[in-house]
Parts: structure tokens; sequence; C-alpha cells
């Protein structure tokens, strides 16, 4: 029986050597049953989107870019790291650098990872400064732009800087301005802002800190009833009542700051008047930790403070921009990469504005090595009156052409008067980039500037008087002597009727075959009149808008041009 036993166990034992031949040492294609195959890359622990923790030294010092990476593999326990691209990083040179990490695991599987390092210098700077106590910081005083309205908000808001008035030029700023604001009450909005006033000794008499914390003379903080963070009818925000409050105090300075970029005004107030430990969110009436009577405020001239500074945005990187030019606002995109560049308008469409109407184009057209300039046009955005905005949207249609021709001409006044004289352009050609209006005022502009040479039209019309006749009968407009004195005067002017001055530019007209905003008619008639191999006109089955196809096309045709 025991002979039996063994002998099954030896079958049993050749059998399964048999299957395991037969497997070919293929268990699911890994060769042992036990063995895990690596096909998934290390991760990068301490990165936000893919993005590293900065790192930021003086001039001249030895780093390590690798340093503080932390990095988990699901298999290797060894995950090399090394820099792939190292933005050409130089130590010894002031700037921002954008270096790529790569981690790679003992299969090979790589991730990557981005790390931004600034190389900064010292320097001393001289500046006016609101001091307090020991600290310092940049400010302006009785800025007469500051309440002004910028699409219904207080120009002050879109600056992180602090504003100083004076009792008497607060008080008449808010009256001389009360009327641009009546959806708050008639007074500018500050909404999670800071705001402090001063006796004639510098001293602080009573501090709001949003979103409804007020502080007394004494110190004391309380939860505030009597204004809210909110926009109201009736008014809301940091100002909400503060006329009565100025006056029954005696303040004689009013101190503010909005809640924008990094904050750095509103923190540096409320860092040196309420809580020094103030991160940008732990605000409450229980962690002031400042008092009031052992602080000194004052302005002082020349100010002088030892910074760190990091000379330009990241190599490589878009850098935006934007300004004010002769009461035109403006955003301008450059590829910050040491290259010369042109020079290219972008106009956006009607009731739109040059933030919202360039929708990513602004990045797409710097990344081709364009100086991009997009501007409000005439009566829009930041340019906006109140009678305007409170026209209707078809007695604002009736100003379309008007408002064309005056943005071109603004646009050449620019030109002339600053761009032409950058350093960074390396052409006299201009190009510009036009939607919907905005590429009606490319062709205009193209009639009226030699140096414009190429420009691309995005379901945009070269007429004047044929398209604003079309205006009137889509909106049915009177038939008074404004429209017949404006369509009159536009016939001298029409880029469709004085098609010749257009026979020498690169031009691209992207249309939409079911487009009854701006027909393709206008467009297809110019084609007609300069068939023109520099002159490309294509038809997409689309309505008023544009598509991947026709943007690639106008991109690839302003960049060949």
């Amino acid at each position: 029986m025991k002979r039996f036993i063994l002998v099954l166990i030896l079958f049993l034992g050749l059998i399964g050597c048999n299957l395991d031949r037969n497997n070919n040492g293929n268990n699911g294609g890994n060769g042992n049953g036990n063995e895990q195959v690596d096909e998934i890359a290390p991760l990068f622990v301490n990165a936000s989107n893919n993005e590293l923790p900065k790192i930021r030294h003086k001039v001249g010092e030895e780093v390590d870019l690798l340093q503080n990476i932390n990095v988990i593999d699901d298999v290797s326990e060894e995950v090399e790291l090394a820099i792939s691209n190292d933005g050409g990083y130089d130590n010894q040179n002031p700037g921002r650098y954008l270096i790529t990490i790569e981690a790679k695991d003992e299969a090979g599987n790589t991730s990557y990872a981005t790390r931004v390092i600034e190389v900064y210098y010292l320097t001393t700077v001289k500046y006016d400064a609101l001091v307090i106590n020991d600290a310092g910081i940049e400010y302006e005083l009785n800025n007469s732009l500051a309440f002004e309205s910028v699409s219904g908000s207080p120009r002050f808001r879109n600056t992180d800087i602090i504003q100083v008035m004076t009792k008497d030029f607060f008080l008449s700023e808010l009256d001389r301005v009360k009327s641009s604001y009546n959806d708050n009450g008639g007074i500018p909005y500050l909404s999670s802002g800071v705001v402090v006033l001063l006796d004639s000794n510098m001293k602080v008499i009573q501090m709001r800190l949003a979103p409804n914390i007020e502080v007394d003379k004494d110190g004391n903080a309380v939860l505030a009833t009597n204004w809210t963070n909110s926009k109201t009818s009736t008014g809301g925000g940091n100002f909400k009542g503060i006329v009565d409050v100025i006056n029954s105090l005696n303040a004689s300075y009013v101190v503010f700051a909005p809640n924008h970029g990094s904050n750095k005004a509103k923190n540096f107030l409320i860092q040196n008047l309420y809580y020094s430990e103030f991160d940008g969110t732990n605000l409450s009436i229980f962690n002031k930790d400042i008092n009031l009577k052992n602080v000194n405020i004052k302005f002082e001239d020349d100010y002088e403070e030892t910074i760190e500074m990091v000379e330009g945005e990241i190599i490589g990187s878009i850098i935006k921009s934007t300004m004010i030019y002769d009461g035109i606002p403006i955003t301008t995109y450059y590829k910050n990469d040491k290259k010369p560049k042109k020079l290219l308008y972008f106009f956006h469409g009607f009731a739109g504005d040059k933030e919202t109407g360039i929708m990513g184009r602004g990045e797409t057209l710097a990344e081709m090595g364009f100086f991009v300039v997009a501007i409000d046009a005439y009566l829009h955005g930041e340019r906006q009156p109140e009678f305007f905005k409170n026209l209707s949207y078809v007695e604002k249609q009736k100003e379309i052409v008007n408002i064309v021709m005056q943005t071109a001409k603004d646009a050449k006044h620019l030109y002339h008067k600053y761009f032409k004289h950058l350093d960074i352009l390396d052409s006299t050609n201009i190009y510009a980039y036009g939607v919907s209006m905005g590429a009606a005022v490319t062709f205009y502009l193209a009639t009226i500037m030699e140096e414009l040479t190429t420009f691309a039209s995005i379901v945009g019309s070269p007429s004047f008087v044929e398209f604003y006749e079309y205006k009137q009968q889509q909106y049915g407009w009177i038939k008074d002597e404004y429209y017949y004195t404006n369509l009159e005067s536009y016939k001298a002017v029409d880029p469709l009727l004085n098609y010749h001055l257009l026979k020498d530019k690169n031009i691209y007209m992207g249309v939409g075959t079911q487009d009854t905003t701006v027909p393709l008619k206008y467009a297809k008639a110019l084609k007609e009149k300069l068939p023109n191999s520099n002159i490309v006109y294509s038809e997409y089955n689309v309505a008023h808008t544009s598509t991947p196809d026709m943007l690639l096309e106008s991109y690839n045709f302003i960049k060949n041009n």
C-alpha cells in the first residue's frame, strides 16, 4: 500500500512538470505567477498640478535644484531624479527660470514635474511710504482716478495698493461719482477690503475689516451690524455709512485697501493694525493681537527698504500686462524668449472687451512670436461711459460703424506714438486679427495705415454702407436725419467701396454660411473684386462663430505671411 501511494505521488508530480512545460513558462505573460509587471510611473507627492515648490536663492549661490522632492513608486524602491530641461538656468544671472525634472523607476517608467527657480539680488529702493511703526509700504495720496467707475467697479479695486485720502478730498470724490453707483446706494462698492480712519494725530479711530469686523479707537473688535459685505440698492460694502462716521468722529484721513491680487496692501494693514499672524484666511474678532495704543503711523518721504529683486518673468512664459495709454485701455501679450517680435493688434467683437473678447487668442498668437496688443474698442470695456451703457442693444448698434472707425484711428495713433519705438519689435510691418466687429476694424485700419500688411478677419465684414443698411433692416431703426448723415459719410471711407486700397494686403477671411449677424456676402464680394492669391476666402458651415479649423487656418495664414 505504501508503495502504491509513493508511485501515485511521483505520477502526479510528473503531470505537474509536463503542465509547466506546456505553459512554456508563460503565466499570463509574466513568466512567473509571483512576478509583478511595473507599468506605472513614479508619483511626485509634493507637486501641485505637476509643479514642485519654488526655490528662491541669491545670485551666485550654489543650490541643489533637486532638493525637497518627495517621490514614490508602486514597485521600485529606488527612483532616479534628473533635470531634463534646465530652462536656461544660470545662478549668476538674476531671473525666473522654469526647469523640468524627471523621475524614472527601475523599469524605465518616467514622469515629469516643473519647478520655478528664482535668482534674486539685493537692492535698496526709495519711495514715499505709509509707515506703521517700522514697516513701510507704498501708497497713493488723493488719487482722483480711484473712484472712477470701470464696468461698475471703482478703479482702485483693480490695483493692489493702499489709497490715502484727506477727509475733504474723500467726501468730495464720493459726491462727484455717486451717480455712477446707483446700484450700490450711490457709493463705490468695496468688497472684502479694509478701511481705516485716522485722526489729526495719525491715530486709528475706526477700522473696518471685511467681511464684518469693526474696531474702535480703543481696539475693541465687534461684529458690525450697520454695514455688510454685499452690494445692495441702499449701499453695501466697507464704505456703507462711512460719511456719517467720518463726520461724527472728525476723521482727518481715510486709508483703504481692496481685495486684489496677492493682497499685499490689504494684508499689510491687517498685519500691522489688527492681527500680526494674518495669513489671508484666519480673521475673527477673537484673534486680534495688536494694541492700537502702541501703534505709530506716519507718512515718510524717501523711505528706504532693502528688497530681494528678481528681474523679468519666467524665461519662455507668456507675459501679460495691462495699461492705459492716452485714455485707451490695452492689454499686451508676448513670449519672454529674448527674441524680436512682430506687432499684432487684436480687436474684439461688439459688446465685448479686450479681456473677455480675446478668448485665449492672445496667448496663442504670442506663442507664435507676436507682440499682441488688445485694445478696448471705442465705447466698450473700460471706455464705456454711463450714457452708452444705459442704451438698449439696438440703440448701441446704431453706432457700430462709428465705433469701428474710431477704434482703428486709436490703434493707428498708439502705433505711431508708442509701439513703433519699442526695441522688442523687429519689423515696421504690423499685423491685425479681428473678430466680428473687430474684423471690420482690421479692414478699415488697413485702408488708413500702410504699415498694416497682413490681417485675419473672423466672421467680419469689409462693408460699411451696405452693412449699415442691413442692420437698419434687421433692427428697424427709423430712417431719420442721423441715419442718413451717417450713411452718407461712410461712402468715402467704406473699405469695400474703396477695395483698391486693400489689393496689396495679405487678407484672410473666414466666414459662416449660416451667419445672419454678419452675412458672408460682403467678404465674398471683396474676394470677387480682388481675386489675388494673397487674399484668402474660406467658408465654414456655421453661423456667427468660429471653428477650430477656421482658427487654425487663420493662425497659419498670419504666421506664414
